[in-house]
């Protein structure tokens, strides 16, 4: 499945099919560095719009995960993957603020994103069927630097941009 903002499920799911979707994002092959994932818990307080270039990751009380992407007036691109373990799904993924040329595709249980946050905030959410770790990997403008991921509350930082939330 692929989604775009403004279009309609079933025509981006032509588009995929019919081999005119945009560049394939993979999952990084280096080990993952690892968090837990009770350190996603709350939205944190500094999170804004217009906010530093960042990924802001957290869990809601009522299980929904949460990922935002704030920039400055010049804009980022943001592109990434998030991919549940085996014993997990991910389900009910609804874009938040994305543009028409932001790209959500799902593929088995992973799902890809690659969009632009200029001077706002961006991002997707979705909830986890069954019990896994969450491996991701998250870039800007094809950076993979860890000082700008912040998860939950406390605003923890990974390692690495590849990184698993476990619980």
């Amino acid at each position: 499945m692929r989604i775009h903002s403004g279009w309609a499920t079933f025509i981006a799911g032509a588009l995929l099919l019919s081999g005119c979707a945009g560049e394939r994002i993979e999952m990084a092959t280096s080990t993952p560095s690892q968090v837990s994932a009770s350190a996603a818990a709350g939205r944190a307080k500094e999170l804004r719009i217009g906010a530093r270039r960042a990924y802001w990751v957290w869990k809601d009380v009522d299980g929904v995960w949460h990922v935002r992407t704030t920039a400055g007036r010049n804009g980022r691109g943001f592109k990434g993957a998030i991919r549940p373990l085996p014993g997990a799904t991910l389900a009910d993924i609804k874009p938040v603020g994305l543009g028409p040329n932001a790209e959500l595709e799902t593929i088995g249980r992973m799902l890809t994103f690659k969009f632009r946050t200029k001077g706002g905030m961006d991002g997707f959410d979705f909830r986890v069927n069954g019990e896994a770790c969450l491996e991701c990997d998250l870039r800007i403008d094809d950076d993979g630097d860890p000082a700008h991921i912040y998860i939950g509350e406390k605003q923890q930082r990974p390692e690495s941009e590849h990184f698993m939330l476990c619980p």
